[in-house]
């Protein structure tokens, strides 16, 4: 979470894989419980465009288009393309 209090601008940078990170975390927080352990394995999605796996189909976490969307916007972020899984 971020607090931010004042009236004076700030200039915040962040690089294109740390916020891939922030969105997995995002998507983690949202649709997963707070102390979902993903093994260190890759978040990915399903060729239908409605799953998101971690480590292959075998595992799939959720089923939401909303987060298929992050999640490929975090691997584009982070890895420079998508990580579907047939």
């Amino acid at each position: 979470m971020l607090s931010v209090t004042g009236k004076q601008e700030v200039n915040v940078l962040i690089d294109d894989r740390e916020m891939g990170h922030a969105l997995i975390r995002f998507v983690r927080d949202k649709w997963l419980d707070k102390d979902f352990d993903d093994a260190g394995c890759d978040w990915m999605t399903s060729e239908d465009g409605n799953k998101v796996c971690i480590g292959g189909l075998d595992w799939v976490v959720i089923e939401s288009t909303d987060a298929v969307s992050l999640v490929d916007a975090a691997n584009i972020l982070t890895y420079g393309k998508k990580l579907i899984v047939n």
